[in-house]
């Protein structure tokens, strides 16, 4: 698939980071644009600033936890351009850097439901309308936790959520062989980003908050490869989609750690 005019995208955490880095690569292509978020107020200023690319956006403020809220925007994007041709499923968060044990049941259903259940609210509202047409991209954003994770530790709900998000992207794949061989996927699995993830909890929900909650979010961590920019992934997250790719792995050399992992688990096979 051409990223190009004509086309229209949805991009989930599209306020900050990689979605609001995304949300300017889609617009430089004239693609149109639905943008998602959480925060209302950060979302509407990236839908001026990428409107004076001069395509259509629509900006919906929309909790990815809330499979209606999500399909709300989807409703509201369909009637504003007719369709959407790629759908970014990217909003994401972390928590607290602590030990497995102490981490908090308010932690774990947190992650869970904007890393993973985002991703699959995101899939039930957008993909049908695909598989109807049998064309489009779905782009699930991962982590490079997914594939290796951090031999530090500490981010055990993290890493377990965006683990799932790599089940069902390569389950979505498999899917949608079977019944909608045009639409594409592609599974992002970012290193160390540029963004504002270290400060997630500011748009954690008062119904999971976390009395006394650690500061220990995301430490400087030596990850053995750089940390790039995530107006760097959304560049490639586009070739990626028009190459075909099913995974991406943004950060150079981090592949290193992957086939590390790989090699290690062979090695203990039986």
């Amino acid at each position: 698939m051409r990223v190009e005019h004509g086309l229209t995208a949805a991009v989930t955490g599209a306020a900050s980071g990689i979605g609001k880095a995304l949300a300017a690569a889609f617009a430089g292509r004239g693609v149109s644009l639905l943008l998602m978020d959480v925060e209302g107020g950060p979302l509407r200023l990236v839908e001026r600033a990428v409107s004076e690319a001069g395509v259509g956006v629509l900006s919906v403020e929309t909790d990815v936890r809330v499979a209606a809220s999500v399909s709300a925007a989807a409703g509201a994007g369909l009637s504003r351009f007719g369709r959407i041709d790629i759908i970014c499923n990217n909003a994401g968060v972390v928590g607290p850097w602590l030990p497995m044990w102490e981490q908090r049941m308010a932690d774990w259903k947190w992650l869970h439901e904007v890393n993973l259940m985002g991703v699959v609210n995101g899939i039930s509202a957008f993909v049908p309308a695909m598989v109807e047409r049998n064309s489009g991209h779905v782009v699930n954003t991962a982590s490079i936790n997914a594939l290796s994770p951090l031999s530090i530790g500490g981010n055990a709900p993290y890493a377990a959520s965006k683990a799932a998000v790599l089940a069902v992207s390569e389950t979505l794949r498999t899917d949608l062989d079977r019944h909608a061989p045009a639409v594409g996927v592609t599974v992002l699995c970012p290193g160390p980003v540029t963004s504002r993830i270290r400060e997630s909890e500011r748009t954690r929900p008062p119904d999971l908050s976390a009395p006394g909650l650690d500061s220990r979010v995301l430490p400087e961590v030596d990850f053995g490869y750089p940390r790039i920019s995530a107006e760097s992934v959304a560049a490639q997250t586009l070739a990626a989609i028009e190459n075909g790719w099913l995974f991406l792995l943004p950060n150079a050399g981090s592949g290193a750690g992957v086939q590390a992992r790989i090699g290690e688990v062979l090695a203990h096979s039986g």
